[in-house]
């Protein structure tokens, strides 16, 4: 509705303007009305948002039951014009620019108003109410957003042909596309409708006629059955429902299954060749054969960038195309840009050395600075997710073919960016160049029985603002840096019964706001640079309230613990701290000159130096 000439778009059905910018009372621009339905001009008279919305209710409440029904719902409010008084404006205005600004705000403020209940009443049709609540959810507002597109984050059209928009880029945008089978016949419908929806600010609702369960996913659904479907389908290189050797298959099956409200896809021995990662969804479990089944990362591929990825980007453009291929995943960034200001992305279209993303750049990615494009990304990757689970599989990060080493921020063998109340449990990732396992801004997580070995970064990475997870009889041996990475602002957390061996730097080490949480009953031993570390935080900053007992620390090189930062409440009780007398671990425990109280009960330690209170008597 309300967005040019149908017949060019592949509608049934049209209402509204074809420009922009009308008057909301007059719906005249530039003194020509600009009002038409099913592309012929009518005389319709009343504000313009109200009959837009009119229209969309009476269109809903027509539907047919047993016809799929797409409605696009782009309002135009508040945009300009901002229909303050001239005579306000003129006032505001004569030799006061600095002032024009309220007027605006006035003005923009009385378009909303007057816009309000809009969203509700089309909400409240008979219709809208008896949808799914997944469909419900997919309204999205966004009044107010009036930026220009290029700022706007992409709508992906993934390799299988299915558009899909994250939840949180749709508040942003103010459209969504569900992940419908029905619409794959759309293509071409929903290839135009996008290329307009980044230029307009408003609202869009994407109904179709058959979704996944009515239940799924509610937090209060009528029972267990209806709140968890229990769909099921395999994967293998033969005898299996998805016969695939690679992540396509695997991705098919997921999206499947997800698209149903979840339930569980089996994989069935072999090795399977990633050349994306595969993207979990919510409730949806992926389950190997054990060790039988092994998900190989591809050969790696990297190019200097011709040309800048600018902030908000969703393309690169690469000196040397080879290797850079439709499906495939890449990670973008440069010297200074890397950590949360890279990218990681799925390649979705090409021309020459032009690739278009499924993500956008996080911020100037310059060729001055060293600005690159590699075929690096998780083996394992879950975006914005709730409930998934990843058990009994193995991951090789294939190491010897990926020489980029990236960190835990954007990749690790295995990758969740928000993605809460998850589980990873029994599985092994070895030889990634970059970090084992690691989620960020993820909140519930639960790792258990796994094993992290030989990977380039950290072993175990909890992370920016990651509560209460749990991580539990893992192994993380030999890694290139620290057994386990207490990021920034991880509280809550019980991290119990795990084994750090040999890692390259320290065993464990916890720091920044990296409060509330229990270290106990791990061993932690044959580290390079240490057992476990406080790091050098400011009181604001440090850890505070750390409960580390019933621990071994054991032949750590240098300490077996330092409380470096500036903390409070720490407690250090009924831990064997030793050097078994090779004489690496000179110093049992070490707090360091700002260290706060610290309780120090019930531990045996055996080292040249037991205790080392740099602090202030």
């Amino acid at each position: 509705m309300a967005a040019g000439p149908s017949e060019d778009r592949g509608f049934d059905h049209q209402y509204g303007l074809y420009g922009g910018a009308v008057d909301y009372d007059t719906l005249e621009y530039k003194g020509r009305k600009d009002w038409h339905r099913n592309d012929k001009p009518c005389d319709e008279k009343g504000y313009a948002t109200h009959l837009i919305a009119q229209e969309a209710c009476r269109v809903i409440r027509e539907k047919k039951a047993n016809k799929p029904l797409f409605l696009y719902l782009p309002f135009t409010a508040p945009h300009t014009p901002l229909m303050a008084k001239v005579k306000e404006l003129k006032e505001k205005l004569e030799g006061r620019m600095k002032d024009a600004v309220q007027p605006a705000r006035e003005s923009r403020k009385a378009v909303e108003t007057r816009s309000g209940g809009i969203v509700e009443s089309v909400k409240g049709t008979r219709t809208m109410k008896a949808m799914p609540r997944a469909l419900r959810l997919s309204m999205v507002t966004a009044i107010g957003v009036t930026r220009g597109a290029e700022h706007y984050p992409r709508h992906v059209l993934r390799a299988e042909g299915v558009y899909h928009v994250t939840e949180e880029e749709s508040l942003m945008t103010g459209v969504i596309a569900l992940r419908l089978p029905e619409l794959r016949k759309w293509k071409t419908v929903l290839t135009r409708l996008f290329a307009h929806t980044v230029m307009v600010a408003g609202v869009a609702l994407a109904l179709a006629g058959a979704v996944r369960a009515d239940q799924a996913g509610r937090r209060h659904a009528e029972n267990e059955l209806h709140a968890r479907p229990a769909v099921r389908i395999t994967v293998g290189m033969a005898d299996a429902d998805l016969v695939g050797n690679d992540n396509r298959a695997l991705q098919a099956a997921v999206d499947y299954v997800a698209n149903l409200g979840g339930g569980t896809v089996e994989i069935g021995p072999g090795e399977y060749r990633m050349r994306d990662s595969l993207h979990l969804r919510s409730r949806v479990t992926v389950r190997g054969a054990g060790e039988k089944t092994v998900l190989k990362k591809d050969g790696e591929h990297r190019s200097p960038l011709a040309a800048d990825g600018d902030f908000g980007e969703a393309a690169i453009t690469v000196k040397d195309p080879a290797g850079f291929e439709i499906g495939r995943g890449v990670y973008v960034a440069s010297r200074s840009q890397r950590y949360f200001h890279g990218v990681c992305a799925t390649i979705l279209n090409a021309r020459d050395n032009y690739f278009t993303l499924s993500r956008s750049m996080n911020a100037d990615i310059m060729v001055a600075d060293g600005g690159f494009a590699a075929t690096v990304y998780p083996v394992i990757s879950g975006y914005h997710l709730e409930g998934a689970r990843v058990e009994n599989l193995a991951v090789d990060g294939n190491r010897a073919e990926n020489p980029t080493q990236t960190d835990g921020c954007r990749t690790a063998g295995i990758f969740l960016y928000r993605g809460d109340n998850c589980v990873i449990s029994h599985c092994m990732v070895r030889d990634y160049n970059g970090d084992g396992i690691s989620f960020q801004q993820s909140n519930d997580v639960q790792v258990e029985n796994c094993v992290v070995e030989r990977c380039a970064g950290l072993g175990l990475h909890p992370g920016s603002g990651s509560q209460r997870p749990l991580v539990k009889n893992c192994r993380a041996v030999a890694n290139g840096e620290d057994g386990f990475f207490f990021c920034w602002r991880v509280r809550g957390g019980v991290v119990e019964d795990n084994w750090l061996e040999n890692n390259g730097g320290y065993g464990m080490s916890i720091g920044h706001k990296d409060s509330d949480n229990v270290v106990r009953r791990n061993t932690i031993l044959g580290n390079k640079k240490g057992g476990v570390y406080w790091r050098a935080e400011t009181e604001p900053m440090a850890a505070h309230r750390v409960t580390f007992e019933n621990n071994t620390v054991r032949d750590n090189e240098g300490f077996g613990l330092f409380v470096d930062g500036a903390t409070q409440g720490t407690v250090i009780r009924g831990n064997t701290i030793e050097d078994t007398g090779a004489g690496i671990q000179k110093t049992g425990i070490r707090l360091g000159k700002n260290a706060g109280e610290v309780v120090l009960k019930d531990n045996t330690v055996k080292a040249k130096t037991t205790l080392l209170d740099e602090r202030t008597k």
